[in-house]
Protein backbone atom coordinates (compact mmCIF):
# COMPACT_ATOMS: atom_id res chain seq x y z
CA UNK A 1 0.00 0.00 0.00
CA UNK A 2 1.24 3.88 -0.87
CA UNK A 3 -0.39 5.76 1.24
CA UNK A 4 -1.96 5.66 4.51
CA UNK A 5 -4.79 8.72 5.22
CA UNK A 6 -5.99 9.82 8.20
CA UNK A 7 -4.38 7.59 10.81
CA UNK A 8 -5.27 9.27 13.79
CA UNK A 9 -3.47 9.53 17.31
CA UNK A 10 -6.06 10.29 19.85
CA UNK A 11 -5.17 12.18 23.03
CA UNK A 12 -1.41 12.52 23.69
CA UNK A 13 -2.11 14.47 26.95
CA UNK A 14 0.24 17.25 27.20
CA UNK A 15 0.62 19.58 29.79
CA UNK A 16 0.53 23.46 30.53
CA UNK A 17 0.92 25.90 33.78
CA UNK A 18 -3.11 26.45 33.36
CA UNK A 19 -5.15 23.47 31.95
CA UNK A 20 -4.50 20.02 30.67
CA UNK A 21 -4.23 20.01 26.74
CA UNK A 22 -5.11 17.70 24.51
CA UNK A 23 -3.04 16.59 21.56
CA UNK A 24 -4.49 15.04 17.92
CA UNK A 25 -2.62 14.29 15.29
CA UNK A 26 -3.55 13.88 11.77
CA UNK A 27 -1.10 12.69 9.44
CA UNK A 28 -0.70 11.40 5.70
CA UNK A 29 1.87 8.91 4.60
CA UNK A 30 3.17 8.62 1.25
CA UNK A 31 6.01 6.54 -0.40
CA UNK A 32 7.71 7.89 -3.34
CA UNK A 33 10.72 6.76 -5.33
CA UNK A 34 11.35 4.78 -1.43
CA UNK A 35 11.41 7.62 0.09
CA UNK A 36 8.30 8.09 3.12
CA UNK A 37 7.31 11.50 3.58
CA UNK A 38 5.58 12.53 6.05
CA UNK A 39 3.06 15.49 6.57
CA UNK A 40 0.73 16.02 9.75
CA UNK A 41 -1.27 18.78 11.38
CA UNK A 42 -1.59 18.98 15.14
CA UNK A 43 -4.47 20.69 17.07
CA UNK A 44 -4.41 20.76 20.81
CA UNK A 45 -7.36 20.75 22.87
CA UNK A 46 -7.60 23.38 25.73
CA UNK A 47 -9.25 22.45 28.44
CA UNK A 48 -11.95 19.92 28.62
CA UNK A 49 -10.97 19.61 24.71
CA UNK A 50 -13.75 21.91 24.40
CA UNK A 51 -11.73 23.70 21.91
CA UNK A 52 -9.47 23.04 19.31
CA UNK A 53 -6.34 24.95 18.21
CA UNK A 54 -3.69 24.48 15.30
CA UNK A 55 0.18 23.67 17.31
CA UNK A 56 1.37 26.35 14.55
CA UNK A 57 -0.82 29.01 15.98
CA UNK A 58 -0.45 27.97 19.75
CA UNK A 59 3.50 28.19 18.99
CA UNK A 60 3.54 31.77 17.76
CA UNK A 61 1.38 32.60 21.12
CA UNK A 62 3.69 31.12 23.40
CA UNK A 63 6.92 32.42 21.74
CA UNK A 64 5.52 35.62 21.16
CA UNK A 65 5.49 35.79 24.92
CA UNK A 66 8.25 33.99 25.03
CA UNK A 67 10.09 37.33 22.26
CA UNK A 68 9.48 39.47 25.71
CA UNK A 69 11.58 37.55 27.92
CA UNK A 70 14.34 36.89 24.96
CA UNK A 71 14.36 40.59 24.86
CA UNK A 72 14.93 41.16 28.51
CA UNK A 73 17.63 38.85 28.45
CA UNK A 74 18.84 40.65 25.78
CA UNK A 75 18.97 44.00 27.46
CA UNK A 76 21.12 42.65 30.48
CA UNK A 77 23.75 40.51 28.25
CA UNK A 78 23.69 43.04 25.10
CA UNK A 79 23.18 41.54 21.74
CA UNK A 80 19.79 40.38 20.44
CA UNK A 81 20.69 36.75 20.89
CA UNK A 82 17.77 35.03 22.62
CA UNK A 83 15.36 37.55 20.60
CA UNK A 84 17.41 35.70 17.49
CA UNK A 85 16.21 31.87 18.59
CA UNK A 86 12.85 32.90 19.50
CA UNK A 87 13.10 33.74 15.49
CA UNK A 88 14.40 30.89 14.35
CA UNK A 89 12.10 28.68 16.43
CA UNK A 90 8.90 30.79 14.93
CA UNK A 91 9.73 30.23 11.62
CA UNK A 92 9.89 26.15 12.14
CA UNK A 93 6.03 26.39 12.46
CA UNK A 94 5.62 27.37 8.98
CA UNK A 95 8.51 25.55 7.36
CA UNK A 96 9.16 22.52 9.51
CA UNK A 97 12.43 21.64 6.93
CA UNK A 98 14.22 24.53 9.22
CA UNK A 99 13.49 22.08 12.46
CA UNK A 100 16.77 20.18 13.86
CA UNK A 101 15.25 16.83 13.13
CA UNK A 102 14.13 17.54 9.59
CA UNK A 103 17.95 18.78 8.88
CA UNK A 104 19.34 15.31 10.58
CA UNK A 105 16.57 13.45 8.25
CA UNK A 106 17.44 15.48 5.03
CA UNK A 107 20.95 14.58 6.02
CA UNK A 108 20.46 10.67 6.35
CA UNK A 109 18.74 10.79 2.76
CA UNK A 110 21.01 12.34 1.30
CA UNK A 111 24.39 10.89 3.43
CA UNK A 112 23.09 7.63 4.55
CA UNK A 113 23.26 6.89 8.55
CA UNK A 114 26.75 5.89 8.78
CA UNK A 115 27.61 9.16 6.54
CA UNK A 116 25.64 11.23 8.65
CA UNK A 117 27.15 10.14 11.45
CA UNK A 118 30.84 10.77 10.48
CA UNK A 119 30.01 14.30 9.11
CA UNK A 120 27.94 14.93 12.70
CA UNK A 121 31.38 13.11 14.63
CA UNK A 122 33.77 15.40 12.94
CA UNK A 123 32.19 18.47 13.03
CA UNK A 124 32.14 18.20 16.89
CA UNK A 125 35.34 16.48 17.04
CA UNK A 126 36.95 19.63 15.11
CA UNK A 127 34.53 21.80 17.78
CA UNK A 128 35.82 20.10 21.20
CA UNK A 129 39.16 20.34 19.62
CA UNK A 130 38.77 24.95 19.56
CA UNK A 131 37.88 25.01 23.02
CA UNK A 132 40.54 25.20 25.63
CA UNK A 133 41.44 22.98 27.78
CA UNK A 134 41.62 23.69 31.26
CA UNK A 135 42.50 20.86 33.94
CA UNK A 136 41.04 21.63 36.92
CA UNK A 137 41.80 19.97 40.75
CA UNK A 138 39.91 19.59 43.61
CA UNK A 139 41.66 22.35 45.65
CA UNK A 140 40.20 25.20 42.35
CA UNK A 141 36.74 23.89 43.75
CA UNK A 142 37.60 24.30 47.18
CA UNK A 143 39.07 27.70 46.30
CA UNK A 144 35.68 28.54 44.68
CA UNK A 145 33.37 27.27 46.99
CA UNK A 146 35.31 29.70 49.75
CA UNK A 147 34.80 32.93 47.97
CA UNK A 148 32.04 31.84 46.37
CA UNK A 149 30.89 31.83 50.51
CA UNK A 150 33.01 35.05 50.98
CA UNK A 151 30.54 36.67 48.52
CA UNK A 152 27.52 35.37 49.67
CA UNK A 153 28.29 36.91 53.25
CA UNK A 154 29.14 39.90 51.38
CA UNK A 155 25.64 40.71 49.79
CA UNK A 156 23.99 39.18 53.36
CA UNK A 157 25.62 42.01 55.29
CA UNK A 158 24.62 44.45 52.68
CA UNK A 159 21.36 43.37 52.61
CA UNK A 160 19.28 45.35 55.77
CA UNK A 161 16.29 44.67 53.89
CA UNK A 162 13.68 42.81 55.66
CA UNK A 163 11.33 39.76 53.93
CA UNK A 164 8.55 41.61 54.56
CA UNK A 165 9.51 44.66 52.42
CA UNK A 166 11.17 42.40 49.97
CA UNK A 167 7.51 40.73 49.49
CA UNK A 168 5.80 43.87 49.54
CA UNK A 169 8.13 45.21 46.96
CA UNK A 170 7.53 42.48 44.68
CA UNK A 171 3.93 42.06 44.97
Amino acid sequence: MDCFQHNRLDYIPLYSKYKTVAATREWTLSLRKRLRICTFTMTLGIGCETAQYPLADVGRDLFNDLKRVAQTLDGVYGGNEYEAVCDQLVASFDDPELTFSARILRSMIDEGMGGTGKALSEQYRSQLREEPLEILHEEDFIAECHASLARQAEIEAGDNESFEALLARHA
